[in-house]
């Protein structure tokens, strides 16, 4: 059984806890305005605002929508809340995740399930995690369809992974960070 990676901070010698994201995240799926409420109004992130950025911020977000304010109450989301891709034309990309790491308000979409933060995590370490390798061999199963797949609150919530105290999550996710800057300047470099 796997509970501590093999490569870490030497600082850090605890192992890491394993917990269902329910532990960490209330789930709810997303608002399914009509057509014509879009162009204008509050900031309404979407799948592809989800799989097209490291994280999401206020600025990233391609949409707007006019909602009222009791949809904005409902359908809120805060810094350091995990947004999922609800439905794939590929099993392999159910359950995509990203973050929201803006202060400015915005709501999410249907196709998207909210994770509310409710307990303590980093919010890069938790992306980061959810992107590892590890974590989508948990999350995959949870998927079903046959044409298009869907994963649901449910599964979401008895995914089970490992996490560090909160000291190494941050240092794991500022490392990861200053690695996809370096990469992105590589990248700009060769371009």
């Amino acid at each position: 059984m796997w509970l501590v990676p093999a490569l870490r901070f030497p600082e850090f010698t605890e192992e890491w806890e394993e917990h269902y994201l329910a532990e960490y995240l209330d789930f709810k799926n997303g608002l399914n305005p009509s057509a014509n409420k879009f162009g204008s109004g509050i900031k309404f992130i979407s799948v592809m605002d989800i799989l097209n950025n490291d994280f999401i911020t206020y600025d990233c977000i391609r949409t707007s929508v006019e909602i009222t304010p009791e949809e904005q109450v409902a359908f809120a989301v805060e810094k350091g809340d995990m947004l999922f891709q609800r439905s794939s034309e590929t099993l392999e990309d159910v359950g995509r995740a990203n973050v929201y790491m803006d202060d400015r308000p915005a709501v999410f979409g249907g196709f998207v399930i909210r994770g509310k933060k409710k307990a303590e995590y980093n919010p890069m370490f938790f992306r980061y995690l959810l992107a590892s390798p590890y974590a989508r061999k948990k999350v995959i199963p949870m998927g079903a369809g046959a044409q298009h797949f869907n994963i649901g609150q449910d599964g979401l919530s008895k995914v089970k992974l490992h996490f560090p105290i909160l000291q190494e999550q941050q240092k794991i996710a500022d490392l990861l960070r200053l690695i996809n800057e370096r990469i992105s300047t590589q990248n700009k470099i060769i371009e």
